[in-house]
């Protein structure tokens, strides 16, 4: 409902915001290739981490969070634009995601538990409403790549990754 010209009309539109989302929108005009580009260059990182943690933790402690269980065919499809491809929410069963940063400090720049959960020592309720079992929710890690993000570098963290859970498996352990 609006006070102005007796409800009829909103408000005096936002002409410089009106006019940057149209020159936004120009100068994606024509690079439709070069995101494809992009897009397929972070959707083969997310495969490569997702991959690396299954092979060297094993598919029952990894999970993908927000992707469907088509995630893990890797086959191209419907299933993989389900997703952003530049960020990756992935849980580790059994350990906690911030220990787990804490000691990868200076090795990989990560993020844990949802973009809706920044702070505070309770997990989030937002990974508890889309169904992430208990047993996940503290060892969620969330990873993003961007264009200039290698190959390389992504097998490094994975690498990184699995050696440190192992480590606090084992402490765990004890």
């Amino acid at each position: 409902f609006s006070w102005q010209e007796g409800g009829w009309r909103g408000g005096t539109e936002n002409v410089p915001y009106i006019v940057g989302l149209g020159e936004a929108a120009a100068r994606l005009c024509g690079e439709e290739e070069a995101d494809a580009a992009r897009i397929k260059h972070v959707t083969g990182l997310r495969r490569t981490v997702v991959g690396g943690l299954v092979e060297g933790l094993g598919r029952e402690n990894v999970r993908v969070n927000g992707a469907p269980e088509e995630d893990f065919s890797w086959e191209e499809g419907e299933a993989e634009w389900r997703v952003a491809p530049a960020i990756l929410s992935v849980s580790v069963r059994g350990i906690v995601g911030a220990r787990l940063l804490e000691n990868l400090r200076g090795v990989l720049a990560a993020s844990t538990a949802s973009a809706c959960h920044s702070s505070g020592t309770s997990y989030s309720g937002v990974l508890s409403e889309i169904g992430v079992p208990p047993e996940f929710i503290g060892g969620t890690l969330r990873l993003s790549f961007g264009g200039e993000t290698t190959e390389d570098e992504v097998k490094t963290a994975v690498a990184a990754i699995v050696e440190e859970v192992k480590k606090m498996w084992a402490q765990n352990d004890k």
